[in-house]
Parts: structure tokens; C-alpha cells; sequence
């Protein structure tokens, strides 16, 4: 970003904004500077429009509340996607997770429930995928973590811009954030949902080899389906 010449203001927030006859001229931020500007964007995330449901005596707080089955306070209403509110398996916390592959599995959960099939959505967390300046940037599960329970892994290389963040909890993989070369992401993001133990192969998670193969064989699997042969 500074390379294409963006300031980035870090560790900071937004106190106000200052105006001239109804139109931005700058910005206070949390430090007390002045930064003058022509046009102010605010990002605040996805709002679940919850009003479908309102006076119906379904749970509604920041989303539409579910359960593990992804059911209502309204025995037998369901609720999928970005209008939905579960448990974030990582935090604990009660929150809409509005991202495509939340919502894929909270569908394919509604619609086993609804058709007599229990089936359980044991494991949300938020991801991300996003492009700045031809540089790809993917995050799964938590990005940061203080406390001795954590454990952090990193690995930068700045020749070919590329930053490698693992975080693990009582052994296993609570977070991954990959700038750069992110082409194994997506098996971070199995060994996050599969809450597989991590420990006896740890030191290798972030090695340039890295993959599949160095995986559990019971875990391996589970992942990969299809005629082969088990190595």
C-alpha cells in the first residue's frame, strides 16, 4: 500500500469529522492530529436485515438466533446465511458470521434437519479473501491472540512480499493469516474446522513444502476421496 502511495494510519481510530458547509475537509483521529481529506468512507460490515421475522417471537439479536441445527428459538424454523446468529467455535461468542462458506454449511444443515436428517454445525469461524494491489491476503479463524494459551508461528519473506501467521491453542490451529503466497490456506482452514491436533508435526506447518502429505494418514482420508493410492 505505501508503495502505491497509501498512508496508513495504525494503532488509531476516528474521533470525528470535520466539515465545511456540509462537505469533508478532514478527519480527527484518536491521537488528537488533523488529517485533511476530500471524501471520508466509512466500512461498518453487514447489518442481517432481521425484520422478516419481527413480532413473530423468534430470538433476534444481532441476527437471527440458531442453534447448532441451526434452528430457532421457534421449534421448527429454521435460519440460514447472513441473517443467521450461531456460535463462533473458536470465541465462543454469539455472532452473524456473513460469509459464502458459513452459509453453504448452515444450508446444507437446515435443509438435512428440515428433511428429518439431524445433522450439527460443529465448527464456524470467520475467513476472509481479499486482493490489494495485485497482493493476496487470506485469514481464517483468529488473526490475533494474546495469552499464554497461544501459541504464534510467523514467517515473512520480503522479497517476495509474502508474511505466514499460524496461531495454536492446547495444540491445535486456532488462526491463519497468509499475505503473499497463500496456495495452502485452504488446508489450514480443514485442520481449524477438523480441530486437528497439530503438535507432533508443528515445526513443519509453515515449510515451503508443506501439504497434504504431511498431514495424519487418518486425516488424509477423511480429505481426500476418490480412487487412489494411500502413501
Amino acid at each position: 500500500m505505501e508503495e502505491a502511495g497509501v498512508k496508513v494510519e495504525l494503532g488509531t481510530t476516528l474521533q470525528r469529522i470535520v466539515s465545511k458547509n456540509g462537505i469533508a475537509t478532514g478527519v480527527i483521529l484518536g491521537t488528537g492530529r488533523e488529517v485533511p481529506c476530500q471524501i471520508v468512507i466509512v466500512a461498518v460490515g453487514v447489518i442481517p436485515e432481521t425484520g422478516l421475522v419481527a413480532d413473530s417471537g423468534i430470538t433476534v439479536d444481532r441476527g437471527i438466533v440458531v442453534n447448532e441445527h441451526c434452528m430457532t428459538s421457534v421449534e421448527g424454523i429454521y435460519a440460514a446465511g447472513d441473517v443467521a446468529q450461531g456460535t463462533n467455535s473458536l470465541t465462543g461468542e454469539s455472532r452473524p458470521i456473513p460469509i459464502f462458506p458459513n452459509a453453504y454449511r448452515q444450508g446444507h444443515v437446515t435443509g438435512c434437519n428440515m428433511a428429518g436428517e439431524p445433522e450439527t454445525l460443529d465448527s464456524s469461524f470467520a475467513m476472509n479473501s481479499v486482493e490489494f494491489f495485485g497482493l493476496p491476503t487470506i485469514s481464517a479463524g483468529l488473526s490475533t491472540a494474546e495469552g499464554s494459551e497461544f501459541k504464534i508461528l510467523e514467517m515473512s519473506n520480503p522479497h517476495k512480499k509474502s508474511h505466514k501467521r499460524v496461531i495454536l491453542r492446547d495444540g491445535k490451529v486456532a488462526g491463519a493469516l497468509f499475505v503473499g503466497d497463500v496456495d495452502r490456506a485452504g488446508i489450514f482452514t480443514g485442520l481449524i474446522r477438523s480441530k486437528i491436533d497439530v503438535s507432533s508435526f508443528q515445526s513443519s506447518l509453515l515449510e515451503q513444502d508443506f501439504g497434504l502429505l504431511s498431514l495424519p494418514v487418518e486425516y488424509r482420508k477423511q480429505v481426500v476421496r476418490g480412487k487412489g493410492v494411500l502413501a
